[in-house]
């Protein structure tokens, strides 16, 4: 076999090699790998793409009239997920937005492509570089840019596509225009800005009683009050009347107990945990009232670093009672609330009572009913209000 001959022979074979190797690394994928998933990745990147794309062609009237003409200078990617290639073509895409608006007008310059072909006698090499700032700045002023286009786009694969622009001022950096843009795959949960919040309450209110006995009586006993102390819990939601506002209202339902009440004297009701209690017996009754309470809070001192509590605010309430030993009656309050936290706050209140006469359970003693009153100016105290 002649010298000539092998070197044919050679080079036949390395061709055979160059041309059996992708059938081969097919075979592979075909029998050892699973199918990847890239078109649809892919088609769902372009989508998230279009939609960002919409939305910069409807910010970019916003950018100022005082600029009369910007370049697109870079935008920052993880190629891992946008190939230079794809980088290219939305920076050109942006371009072409930006130049359909009259002012400012938008340019290309050829000095701001990064990609450079390096060669020398022997070989020759490409790289990516960007100018430096003072390379940026010289442009800038030789061709009268006043300001540059960068930017960052960010993949979060099967989630969302974020775009970040901004113009820099030339030669001061300063930037004169940002804006971000972001287009989800699913609508995202995002947190509500104005939520409904619930709320724990806990008090005292002090209503006026008057009873209708002669006051030569030993009925009532000679320290009796004529105050009405009932402990009262509400449970409800309060939110603010729209984002911002510093007005918000609350909708609660409460129980009242009965803590102290008319005191008889050697003697009591013939049915326990009335209006009232024996001379040696206090007694903490079952509820007397089912109590449905709306409420509108308006900001007098604003806590500006939370837009859930107010250092000081006012309240107007407007309370039904529904009694459980007297008729109904309507309470009509204002007050004064602190949030010490966006949690826990305090408040307090007076009262116009709304109520009208009615007779107690029987006295034992005397098989009598007396003559009451739930009627006139009362107070309430809550000490305990948690909201969450």
């Amino acid at each position: 076999m002649t010298q000539k001959t092998k070197k044919y022979i050679h080079h036949i074979l390395i061709l055979a090699v160059f041309a059996i190797s992708p059938l081969a690394a097919q075979m592979e994928n075909q029998a050892g790998r699973k199918p990847e998933n890239k078109p649809v990745e892919k088609s769902m990147l372009f989508n998230l793409l279009e939609d960002i794309f919409v939305q910069v062609a409807q910010a970019a009237p916003e950018v100022g009239t005082d600029l009369e003409r910007i370049a697109v200078y870079h935008l920052k990617v993880d190629e891992r997920y946008i190939p230079p290639a794809l980088r290219t073509h939305i920076e050109a895409r942006i371009a072409e937005i930006f130049r359909d608006i009259e002012m400012p007008k938008l340019v290309s310059l050829p000095e701001l492509n990064t990609m450079k072909i390096v060669s020398t006698d022997s070989s020759f090499r490409i790289v990516n570089t960007l100018p430096s700032p003072h390379e940026l700045w010289k442009i800038g002023k030789r061709l009268r840019i006043d300001a540059f286009m960068d930017g960052a786009i960010t993949y979060l694969p099967g989630k969302a596509l974020l775009l970040d622009l901004k113009l820099n001022k030339v030669g001061s950096s300063e930037v004169v225009w940002s804006r971000s843009f972001a287009s989800y795959i699913d609508d995202p949960d995002l947190p509500s800005t104005n939520p409904f919040m619930k709320s724990l309450v806990a008090g005292l209110e002090v209503y006026p009683i008057e009873w209708d006995v002669a006051d030569s009586d030993t009925l009532i006993h000679r320290n009796a009050s004529n105050q009405l102390k009932q402990q009262t819990v509400y449970f409800g939601v309060h939110q603010y009347l729209w984002e911002k506002s510093r007005l918000r209202y609350e909708f609660s339902i409460g129980l009242a107990f009965l803590t102290d009440g008319l005191k008889l004297n050697n003697t009591a009701f013939t049915k326990s945990a009335f209006y009232g209690s024996s001379s040696t017996t206090g007694g903490f009754s079952i509820p007397v009232s089912y109590n449905v309470r709306t409420m509108i809070y308006s900001t007098l001192v604003e806590n500006s670093k939370s837009n859930r509590s107010d250092w000081l605010s006012a309240y107007f309430s407007l309370t039904r009672h529904f009694a459980m030993k007297m008729p109904d009656f309507t309470s009509i309050t204002v007050g004064l609330r602190t949030d010490f936290t966006q949690r826990f706050s305090f408040s307090a209140g007076l009262s116009m009572v709304l109520g009208k006469e009615f007779e107690s359970q029987m006295v034992k003693s005397s098989g009598e009913k007396i003559n009451l009153k739930i009627s006139g100016m009362q107070y309430e105290l809550m000490l305990l209000q948690l909201s969450f």
